[in-house]
């Protein structure tokens, strides 16, 4: 049973990938679940503070503007996070009380953008590891960055796909009414989940190799102009 646990065959790449390095597999684990996390309670804090920057209060009523990973992602997303590496977020936000008439897409671009920056920041931390750092510190801040990185880019990709619910679908239903009427029926959840299970890697794969093949270039070209 343990033997397929995805946490084991996450251990096993990057021990293979890292031979040399003390850990690594123990390492790329904890900072994969860190900033599972991490990113997952900044992108529904980001929902939230947009809500209530447009005028709906529910966030803070509802006791969601709190850095705590048990009010945003909730225990059974958590131990679907331990046991088979899929987890979820929600942040309760309530449309009728936002002031514009698009402030629902504004609420709904926050997480996706939030993810952009935390990947903005971690391939600057990568570069400045390069710069600062060598031998195994500089091999483990590549693992817990490269995963930030790598994570933080497909969350707010994969978000920003038009199919409910995920956050592109609540932008696009902002801008077109028949849409908008479609992602609130129940059929629409069940198009949701259909499409994250059939096509959800078909997306993700691509986006991996764009981010590993791209920030290598970035960091290469930025490293170069400042002479190193």
């Amino acid at each position: 049973m343990f033997s397929n646990w995805w946490g084991l065959h996450v251990i096993e790449l990057y021990n293979r990938e890292f031979p040399n390095l003390p850990n690594a597999g123990r390492v790329a684990l904890a900072a994969w679940l860190t900033w599972i996390v991490v990113s997952i309670v900044l992108h529904e804090l980001a929902h939230g503070w947009a809500a209530i920057r447009c005028g709906d209060d529910t966030p803070r009523l509802m006791g969601h503007m709190t850095l705590d990973p048990i009010k945003h992602m909730g225990f059974y997303s958590l131990v679907a996070l331990a046991v088979c590496g899929l987890t979820w977020g929600a942040m309760p936000v309530n449309v009728e009380n936002l002031r514009r008439r698009h402030d629902d897409a504004l609420v709904a671009l926050a997480g996706p953008l939030t993810n952009v920056l935390l990947a903005i920041l971690c391939l600057a931390a990568s570069i400045l590891s390069k710069i600062l750092l060598s031998g195994n510190a500089l091999d483990y801040a590549t693992i817990v960055l490269f995963l930030g990185l790598v994570l933080n880019s497909t969350l707010a990709v994969f978000n920003m796909l038009p199919v409910p619910p995920r956050d592109g679908s609540k932008v696009v239903a902002s801008f077109v009414p028949v849409y908008r009427s479609f992602i609130y029926t129940p059929g629409a959840a069940v198009v949701g989940l259909i499409f994250v299970f059939t096509m959800g890697g078909m997306v993700i794969a691509p986006v991996v190799a764009w981010v590993r093949v791209n920030a290598a270039a970035i960091e290469r070209a930025v490293l170069q102009a400042l002479g190193y």
